[in-house]
């Protein structure tokens, strides 16, 4: 016996409780605190910090290629290799940039769950999955080429003078998709997703100011400035008497609906009226056109959204550049607008 052998029998029986109570632990995680559940947690973050549309697009590709198997496993038990494998059925079917995102996602749903108990920010449905590490981290990331298409100025000034037209003969009403894509290549291209949101609280003073929130839910949002040019103002000007004559809170949203258009309904119009060009290749044809006309660096970086590295910017520049951003849209307005008359 225990006590024959000089030790303290109430020292071995709570050691025998505490085995007992880190095995039920630990079956309750394997049960409840599945990947699954910790994706979904991750997903539900991300929409309630104001990145719905992002949640929904990475919500279909989980649907799509996060294996049952895979999302029942104890989310503290995932190995390395195991995510490589599931990875590896995306890439070798050809979706390298599916593959890519669906690394992305589990990597920062493991990242959100190992930092989730010691940062207040996070909540407390990522804690608590006894994740300590990220397995996803050794897993290589998947090269994914930068696109070298970008729209021309002639094909962005053909773009811009079809929605005008349509806009002048059909109205906002019954027309908000091109009025929304007129605003959006007269303000440089900004992200569809950041100014599909703007609400008539957000333009003020000739200023149209826009939050980027792809930074996580967790950062503080930056704010995006962009004082527009006499035609985009005009357009927000109106756009916002529409919002106001109608109570609703958003500035382009569609006849009869509360909400903004959808992200999908735009792009496919612009990839229609662009002969097939994506409205990413507006973005990289924007700073292209730009440069040509030697427009400084940080302000296309500004316009675009592009961080700033460097100390400096980060934590001293402090700047007003509103007047610098608004010559440089006026400039983007007059180049845009240039050769439509011909």
């Amino acid at each position: 016996m225990a006590i024959d052998r000089g030790e303290d029998p109430r020292a071995s029986i709570a050691a025998v409780r505490a085995a007992e109570e880190q095995l039920a632990e630990a079956q309750l995680r394997a049960a409840t605190k599945t990947v699954g559940v910790l994706v979904e947690s991750y997903l539900n973050w991300l929409s309630n910090s104001g990145r719905q549309q992002t949640a929904k697009g990475y919500e279909r590709i989980t649907r799509n290629w996060l294996e049952a198997d895979f999302a029942a496993k104890a989310a503290s038990e995932v190995t390395s290799a195991q995510v490589a494998a599931l990875l590896r059925k995306p890439f070798e079917a050809g979706h390298v940039r599916t593959a890519s995102t669906l690394r992305a996602i589990l990597s920062a749903a493991f990242n959100a769950a190992s930092k989730a108990a010691l940062d207040p920010r996070m909540p407390q449905t990522l804690q608590g999955f006894g994740v300590t590490t990220n397995p996803v981290a050794p897993v290589p990331a998947f090269p994914v080429g930068t696109s070298e298409v970008f729209a021309t100025l002639a094909q962005m000034r053909k773009y811009a003078q079809t929605l005008r037209q349509s806009v002048s003969t059909r109205g906002i009403d019954a027309n908000m998709t091109d009025a929304f894509l007129l605003v959006h290549i007269l303000l440089g291209a900004p992200r569809l997703a950041q100014l599909r949101r703007a609400t008539s609280a957000d333009w003020a003073g000739g200023t149209l100011v826009l939050e980027d929130l792809k930074t996580g839910g967790a950062a503080k949002p930056k704010r995006l400035v962009f004082p527009a040019a006499t035609m985009a103002a005009d357009l927000l000007d109106a756009c916002t008497a529409r919002a106001t004559a109608t109570g609703c809170e958003f500035l382009f949203a569609a006849a009869k609906q509360s909400q903004p258009v959808t992200t999908t309904g735009v792009s496919t119009r612009a990839h229609k009226l662009l002969g097939g060009l994506s409205p990413a290749s507006l973005r990289r044809g924007v700073e292209t056109a730009l440069a040509e006309a030697g427009v400084q660096y940080e302000l296309r970086s500004r316009l675009l959204g592009h961080g700033l590295s460097g100390v400096v910017y980060r934590h001293y520049n402090r700047a007003d550049h509103s007047e610098d951003m608004r010559k440089v849209l006026t400039q983007w307005e007059e180049m845009l607008l240039a050769l439509q008359a011909s």
